[in-house]
């Protein structure tokens, strides 16, 4: 027999998605690839209230041909819209990864900016002709239109001068050629971005201030970063529902009623307590009541007609919420 009780809700935290934004060389991979390791790794993970040992941050970078990217920032012109459909291409392949992943994912780069940064660059420097840009848009809506933004936004900002001597530390061939002004633009497109077009709950950091160097900041970003989850209460959620989602209807529905008769199967062999948490008036009965019948299950109802105390609690709460509770 499975009982169905309602009882104090107990968050499950699997997946929980943080996407690192910024211009170039503000510092974005020097962060991540920092902090999927300890002891940053561990101070992410500390936002789990309950951990089974198997979490872990992941980083999921981008994946494209460094072939068209060079010819890309050699001849920004020729090569703008080519550019543009390799990197969206590479964010959508990193993107299944992401939705199946366990734990934090870090996510450098969002799809977002693609089409809100660069896209919307290449659209303003006359890089793409009208054409082409349709073109690009029409893909990018229609590719992006059930996925989630992340949970949060990390925005690491820095000043071009900053950024300018950060690509030239590092010394990337393909970069060093970048003039200041596309970073200026890039910059402005971002704070229209992050004020704008962000739906998601957003950090920002400059890394300008101090001594300019971002390793530095690497452990202050991470606590800004995990003190911000904790003030915003982010709730993660389970991995890989993003496939159902999508779905056509009738494979959907298809795929529903497999998966109600797997369920019900496993409990006819398996005595499980399924609880249903919930405010007054969200449907916990209701919802109880189609899963004993679709599930071939027995509930137990709190009914106020039969509980004295329940129905003089619901008429005067402050008065018997003590004495409900013993």
């Amino acid at each position: 027999m499975v009982i169905i009780v309602a009882k104090k809700e107990v968050f499950t935290m699997e997946n929980l998605r943080i996407g690192i934004v910024g211009n170039i060389g503000v510092g974005k991979s020097t962060l991540v690839n920092a902090a999927i390791k300890p002891p940053l790794s561990d101070l992410l993970l500390s936002v789990f209230p309950v951990r089974d040992g198997t979490e872990k941050v992941h980083a999921f970078k981008e994946a494209f041909n460094p072939v068209v990217l060079d010819a890309f920032y050699k001849d920004p012109v020729a090569h703008a819209f080519t550019a543009q459909i390799e990197f969206f291409n590479g964010r959508l392949e990193r993107q299944k990864k992401i939705a199946h992943a366990k734990g934090i994912v870090l996510e450098d780069r969002t799809l977002a900016e693609d089409y809100n940064i660069f896209g919307m660059a290449q659209k303003i420097l006359g890089h793409m002709n009208v054409a082409e840009f349709e073109a690009y848009k029409k893909a990018y809506d229609m590719m992006t239109e059930k996925i989630a933004e992340p949970d949060l936004i990390v925005y690491l900002k820095a000043d071009v001068p900053t950024l300018l001597s950060r690509i030239r530390e590092r010394g990337r061939q393909s970069e060093l050629s970048i003039p200041a002004s596309y970073l200026e633009t890039l910059n402005e497109l971002y704070e229209q971005f992050i004020s704008r077009q962000a739906r998601c709950p957003v950090l920002v950091i400059d890394t300008s201030k101090g001594n300019g160097s971002i390793e530095s900041q690497l452990k202050e970003i991470v606590q800004k970063t995990v003190d911000k989850i904790k003030q915003i209460d982010l709730r993660v959620t389970t991995p890989g529902l993003s496939s159902w989602v999508t779905l056509p209807e009738t494979e959907a529905t298809i795929k529903a009623i497999e998966a109600e008769r797997k369920l019900e199967e496993y409990l006819s062999k398996r005595h499980k307590v399924i609880s249903l948490a919930g405010n007054v008036g969200l449907g916990k009965s209701t919802l109880a009541a189609i899963m004993e019948r679709s599930l071939k299950i027995s509930g137990l109802y709190e009914n106020p007609e039969e509980n004295p105390m329940l129905e003089k609690f619901l008429a005067d709460k402050k008065t018997y919420c003590y004495e409900l509770q013993l």
